[in-house]
């Protein structure tokens, strides 16, 4: 899906399912359908339960998941070799197993366009970070480029609660160096925006701001960005201390169960590494021993790794090259590696997710709200899930290309010019017809990773 419908579409959508409607009337005025057949009329009675709480707005994964089904029954009817065209036009049709099956109603839905919901809107709060962790591009920890409170109010104001599942308020900075955190997050929340996240280094969150969050609901995930689970490789890769990061996670989630609440979810965010990769079952050991809900592995970010030789200077110390990739390590030993990681998650009950999947065994913990894929006819999902607007109102199609590659500023557009300008049309079509920008060509995403 690649447009932006306007408030009255939306509007529509909203009253088509509404509850004093009976099933038939709904879909009837859904699918502009008139002529309903009586086999029609008794499958929409069984669905009746799924069909009052399938608002395409309200309920739009449930809706795609649907649509997917729907795809993947009509692609095994084509190579039993069924001729699509006919079935598609089929009122009312009694399958090979016996069930009642209409071609028309699967095309409906299969055609109609939902309103388009994006997974992230991401607002960094700060690019001044209190680390300078070796995988990590940046060469000074205070860059003085915090948004300002008032500038965040009208970025955030551009943006509609109900076209976003979630918040995402870091990127390459500490949100926890704000002074006025708790304020934002109290705004967020005043703007309808219920599901926020941030990323932290995890040792800064101080009793106040622990216990703040926690009553008031601030916060629906907490990602700590963690690499080993030993004091010296940690303090080594994120010059900080071990000890002090365990205390401050630790308090925090005991706080959490204390209280009874269930949110926020706190994940380890793992940077996977040649250097570290021996490690990264014990990640989720001391997930368990903390706490932790679930635990996210990522791969080194392919376009910082593909600086060019005039870029590196001053970075001969950093871990962020190429050659640091988990790609250039022996596929057996990642694979042996995350087969660890798998029996430790069924230990002890722990979600996780691989940066790809390296192995063929089911996980029963997985995270499946990570894995979901991207549109069919482009090769990254990036740009029809996640915006990105930076401090000077620029918006990017996504983080791995934040302050690379602009579309448009919502300063002085909305987002849905910005949606609709030649430079963003030009970045998707891209996406689609194998022409992607530079910073594209080299992602781990573009490239068939997971992130």
């Amino acid at each position: 899906m690649s447009y932006v419908e306007d408030a009255s579409s939306t509007q529509v959508l909203e009253g088509s399912f509404k509850i004093e409607k009976t099933p038939l009337d709904a879909v009837q005025d859904l699918f502009e359908l008139d002529d309903l057949t009586d086999d029609e009329a008794q499958m929409i009675r069984e669905w009746e339960n799924l069909l009052l709480e399938l608002t395409p707005v309200l309920r739009i994964d449930e809706w795609k998941r649907a649509q997917r089904m729907i795809r993947l029954q009509l692609s095994k009817r084509e190579s039993r070799g069924e001729n699509l065209n006919a079935f598609k036009q089929t009122k009312s049709h009694i399958d090979p197993a016996g069930k009642r099956v209409s071609g028309r109603l699967q095309t409906k839905m299969l055609e109609y366009k939902t309103p388009h919901i994006w997974s992230t809107l991401q607002i960094p709060l700060t690019e001044n970070c209190n680390l300078l962790c070796k995988h990590c591009p940046r060469t000074q920890k205070y860059l003085s480029k915090d948004i300002p409170f008032e500038a965040f109010q009208e970025y955030l104001s551009r943006f509609s609660a109900d076209r976003f599942k979630k918040v995402l308020l870091s990127d390459f900075g500490e949100p926890f160096l704000r002074k006025d955190i708790l304020r934002i997050l109290r705004f967020v929340k005043e703007r309808g925006f219920h599901n926020v996240e941030v990323v932290t280094t995890g040792n800064l969150m101080n009793e106040n701001m622990r216990k703040t969050i926690l009553e008031e609901g601030l916060l629906g995930k907490l990602m700590i960005s963690i690499e080993s689970a030993s004091k010296d490789l940690y303090e080594d890769i994120r010059g900080s201390d071990f000890e002090s990061m365990k205390s401050c996670i630790g308090d925090f989630i005991q706080y959490r169960n204390q209280i009874g609440s269930k949110k926020p979810e706190v994940f380890f965010n793992a940077v996977c590494m040649k250097d570290n990769a021996h490690e990264l079952p014990m990640i989720m050991d001391l997930a368990a021993e903390l706490g932790v809900d679930h635990v996210l592995f990522v791969h080194l970010n392919g376009i910082v790794s593909d600086f060019s030789s005039e870029e590196r200077s001053g970075f001969e110390e950093k871990m962020l090259f190429s050659k640091n990739h988990l790609n250039t390590c022996d596929p057996e030993y990642v694979k042996e590696i995350f087969s660890k990681v798998h029996e430790k998650s069924i230990k002890y009950g722990i979600g996780y997710l691989p940066p790809e999947d390296y192995l063929e065994t089911a996980n029963p913990f997985g995270i499946d709200e990570l894995a979901e894929p991207w549109p069919e006819s482009s090769k990254c999902d990036r740009p029809y899930e996640w915006v990105q607007v930076q401090s000077d109102g620029n918006v990017y199609p996504c983080c791995q290309i934040a302050q690379r590659y602009s579309v448009g500023n919502v300063q002085d557009k909305t987002f849905e010019d910005v949606w609709k300008s030649p430079e963003f049309v030009e970045f998707r079509e891209g996406l689609k017809n194998g022409n992607p920008n530079r910073w594209c060509e080299v992602c781990n995403i573009y490239n068939g990773k997971r992130f």
